[in-house]
């Protein structure tokens, strides 16, 4: 078993994963370079890369020189050639190109031969150049690392020697050395380069070469000076002689612990015979690239004497990027590479199969590798062209179980079929939570909504008629209250889980509701709402929360959602209520007692419910959780519920990791351990880039649902209508409540499909259109300011068309905010990693309910104050402020996992690169 930490693994074409043994030789205690113990470290060293390249003439000599293999470019570019020589540079992808700037960065003139992509510069092309010009140098890269393409070193080695003798031929082995073949002495070979982090097994920093007797000779009778001086080989020819003799010497210090990490691995490598290595990865090539074939996909290199045994480039289907599939990978614990050839880098990408992912068959690595590659295709092809009907072939490729000629694909027993049956729509179970815990969606619109009426009905039941002043304070105080809350909800729902606050919320609004069915004063009124506040301010935070963890990725934003449209059906109820109710004395008592109805429902409800997933693994039930997620994802439940689990442990231990460095460990006892644990989160999410990130934008969009002017709306339509004369104001606000729960619906039909960006987007200048008509309408409207309180119905009847027109702009706005802010803000629980999402959710939802209370109180004043015209208009800035953060800083979330948005915000605001994601068309 590794005794590395638990990481994901890295196939691509070096650096490769590393054998046990040779990551702790890299920690081998410090010692002299010139010592006698690492002398003959060295020595060996330099004698078993014979063995590895394959000569035994004394005359050839090994190099090992700190530096990546690039380094070999310019010891071959700035010793073999000179000023004004020609060389020869076989084209097979990137490198080629590389190695021909290296050449002419020392001036000397580089033909290349170019092949096709996926191809090969073929030998009669190659013998024809060498008898049309005189070459000094002719170039071949091995493998190219950005194709995959290898090319026939001993067949074209045969043509030089026959065609152009004196030509020097030169290996560029950096992606071949360790799983290709390669007979330094027997194909006649003049120069071989290569690195250590790929085959050879060895981590990246060494610059591994082997140079024949007829180049060594060709540097000594130069007639200029080598163009540089530590790469000059004159200077290190005799610092290699010497350590290869065993005798110390000196021109520029060795790395000790990485030849020592060298020493082991290439002990590793030639502990059997070189031709059975090569046959494993021979043998591991054509398993992987067979199963590829049986996905219907395509190599670059598509001629099989052209394909590398230690890489594979693969073209992918149309549709997929590589910035698409990569993270797909990634979630699945592994790691390939992009494409890197210039001009198809994004249509393909590359899968390294080389050194001990290949030679030691217990990691299973490309096993592993080819079960994600599955998956993750799938889930990007799900997500890209099946909009428009195309019934990929690629795809229903991907869904068969491949066919294995050697039958040993032990981890291609997934099914794919299954994931794409349980994410063709939300289970039945899922969709009963939502609903269950929607019920406190009900509630808040409810109370929410259940002011506006009773604030017309009320009169002096309360021992006198309200004031200005009364108004604000009992709409103001429930926001003020679930201000307080949702902090302290965000430490509940960690500590007891987010189901036991919802439990504690529906108690609250019971006790609330009753409170102010009984009260007789002004103060009891205003407490019974405070305790709604309460209640409130935890079911806003949890509830989102609780749905989003329990959702899978492809339905997340359409559940949470249904709490949305839970608060304005509670909010259509309340004005229904309203209007049936304010005729009957004391009617407004009915009013707000019934909202304890909703809330003893929910409370039996969910004592049959389960705790989050997510919160169980964190509290260590992963058995649970487990069973959990099986009712959740209910075909092929195995498959999904462990995937699920993996993304979650894999999220805690990254988590853990990054809090350790922003959260050092102090000795000594913690006296007060829940404290410390909400020190540190508070750490984590205000310290770590990617967690601030999330917290800027989950208040940035909370704070503009509010600051916008909805709830003042919503809290005193009721009052607004009365001032405009209208009949029946509550009946007419009942207007706005059923535009705002149809226009909720229309966003939980198309939430999961348009994206949140986009519909916030675009949603936003259709409000700033309302509040800019509500403004111009006040304005020609001329109701007195100073006297709103008096219902002017003998001046309305002068204008009433442009009563009308406040009524239509309040409907107009109130549509753009129930499809944009009204639902997106509430998603905000998805922008953060799970060790803070009940804290950052908590201070986002804080936000909400101080933007919500700093409204409600200044509404009524400001409408005095300022005129309802400048009101408004002072509103519809606020948008046009909210819609340019929006633009600049919230990236696309839709079809991401939970586990996802920390990488995305880890480095930036991550707009572009979630916009470059696959996207759920369906």
């Amino acid at each position: 078993m590794s005794s590395q930490p638990e990481h994901s693994t890295l196939l691509i074409p070096g650096p490769v994963e590393f054998d046990d043994e040779v990551l702790q030789s890299m920690s081998h205690y410090s010692q002299s370079h010139v010592g006698p113990p690492f002398v003959a470290v060295f020595g060996e060293t330099l004698t078993m890369l014979r063995q590895l390249m394959q000569t035994s003439n004394p005359a050839s000599q090994p190099f090992v020189i700190s530096g990546s293999g690039t380094l070999g470019w310019d010891f071959v570019a700035a010793n073999l050639a000179e000023q004004g020589d020609d060389v020869l540079v076989l084209h097979t992808g990137y490198f080629a190109d590389s190695f021909t700037d290296c050449f002419q960065t020392y001036g000397v003139n580089a033909t290349q031969l170019k092949a096709p992509i996926g191809d090969r510069p073929q030998l009669p092309d190659v013998e024809k150049a060498l008898k049309e010009k005189k070459y000094k140098i002719i170039t071949v890269t091995h493998v190219d690392t950005s194709t995959g393409v290898l090319s026939e070193v001993k067949a074209l080695s045969d043509l030089v020697h026959r065609v152009s003798p004196e030509t020097l031929i030169v290996v560029d082995g950096v992606c071949s050395v360790g799983s290709e073949d390669l007979q330094f002495d027997e194909w006649g070979v003049d120069a071989v380069l290569t690195a250590s982090q790929k085959a050879i097994g060895c981590p990246a920093g060494l610059c591994i070469m082997m140079y024949s007797g007829r180049a060594i000779e060709t540097v000594k009778n130069r007639k200029t000076s080598p163009g540089s001086y530590f790469a000059s080989l004159k200077n290190w020819l005799p610092i290699m002689q010497n350590y290869e003799a065993k005798k110390p010497s000196y021109f520029a210090t060795p790395p000790v612990q990485l030849i020592h990490a060298l020493h082991t691995s290439l002990t590793q490598v030639l502990a059997r015979p070189l031709s059975e290595r090569f046959a494993v990865h021979r043998e591991a090539s054509q398993r992987v690239k067979s199963t590829i074939n049986s996905y219907g996909l395509k190599q670059l290199a598509s001629k099989p004497e052209n394909q590398a045994n230690g890489m594979t480039a693969i073209y992918l289907p149309d549709g997929v990027k590589p910035p698409e599939i990569l993270p797909h990978l990634l979630k699945r614990g592994v790691i390939f590479a992009g494409g890197l050839h210039r001009e198809i880098a994004a249509k393909y990408i590359r899968f390294g199969h080389m050194g001990v992912s290949v030679t030691d068959p217990a990691r299973k690595d490309i096993d592993k590798a080819l079960e994600a590659l599955r998956e993750g295709l799938g889930e990007c092809l799900r997500f890209s062209k099946m909009a428009a009907g195309d019934d990929s072939t690629a795809e229903a490729s991907l869904m068969r179980e491949p066919e294995s000629p050697s039958g040993s694909f032990e981890g291609l027993s997934g099914s794919l079929v299954s994931e794409e049956i349980q994410s063709a729509s939300p289970s039945t179970f899922i969709w009963a939570l939502s609903f269950a815990a929607g019920i406190s969606g009900i509630l808040f619109g409810y109370d929410t909504g259940v002011i506006s009426s009773t604030l017309v009905s009320i009169g002096a039941d309360l021992s006198h008629p309200l004031s200005t002043l009364d108004k604000g304070l009992i709409t103001s105080s429930t926001s003020l209250f679930a201000l307080i809350a949702s902090p302290l909800a965000a430490l509940l729902a960690d500590q007891l889980g987010r189901k036991q606050v919802v439990l504690v919320a529906d108690i609250l609004f019971i006790v609330g509701a009753l409170w102010q069915a009984f009260t007789k004063s002004v103060v009891g009124m205003i407490c019974g709402r405070s305790i709604i506040g309460l209640a409130v301010g935890g079911a806003s935070l949890v509830v989102p929360l609780y749905i989003s963890e329990l959702s899978p990725s492809a339905f997340r934003g359409r559940l949470v959602t249904v709490s949305i449209l839970f608060i304005t059906g509670g909010q259509v109820i309340a004005y229904v209520l309203g209007y049936v109710l304010a005729q009957r004395v004391h009617g407004w008592r009915w009013m707000v007692g019934l909202g304890a109805v909703p809330a003893v429902v929910q409370f039996v409800l969910l004592l049959k419910l389960p705790e989050t997933p997510r919160w169980l693994v964190k509290a260590g039930k992963e058995d649970v959780a487990r069973f959990v997620l099986k009712k959740i994802y209910a075909s092929e439940a195995n498959t999904a519920a462990e995937q699920v689990l993996k993304e979650i442990r894999r999220e805690m231990i990254e988590e853990k990791a990054t809090s350790k460095l922003v959260n050092p460990a102090t000795p000594g006892h913690d006296d007060w351990p829940s404290l410390t644990q909400f020190q540190n989160r508070m750490t984590e999410l205000f310290f770590i880039g990617g967690n601030r990130r999330a917290l800027t934008i989950a208040c940035m969009l909370q704070a503009l649902q509010q600051l916008c002017g909805f709830n003042s709306i919503m809290y005193f339509s009721a009052t607004i209508f009365s001032w405009l004369g209208f009949a029946s104001p509550i009946l007419t606000s009942l207007s706005v409540a059923v535009t705002n729960f149809v226009c909720t619906l229309f966003a939980l039909l198309i939430i999961d499909h348009a994206g949140r960006r986009a519909i916030l987007l675009g949603s936003i200048p259709v409000m700033i259109g309302g509040l800019v008509l509500c403004s111009v309408s006040y304005h020609f409207l001329g109701l007195p300011p100073k006297e709103p309180n008096l219902p002017e119905k003998t001046q309305i009847s002068e204008h009433s068309s442009w009563a009308t027109c406040i009524v239509v702009s309040l409907v107009i706005f109130v549509c753009g905010y129930a499809i944009g802010p009204g639902n997106i803000a509430w998603q905000q629980s998805e922008l953060f990693p799970l060790s803070v999402r009940s804290l950052g959710s908590g201070l986002a939802t804080a936000t909400n309910w101080a933007s919500n209370f700093l409204v409600g109180l200044t509404f009524l004043p400001m409408m005095e104050l300022l005129t309802p015209s400048w009101t408004f208009a002072l509103y519809a800035l606020v948008c046009l402020a909210g819609w340019v953060c929006a633009w600049k800083i919230y990236p696309e979330t839709k079809g991401l996992e939970l586990e996802d948005m920390r990488e995305l915000l880890k480095d930036g605001w991550g707009v572009q690169e979630s916009l470059n994601r696959p996207r759920p068309t369906d």
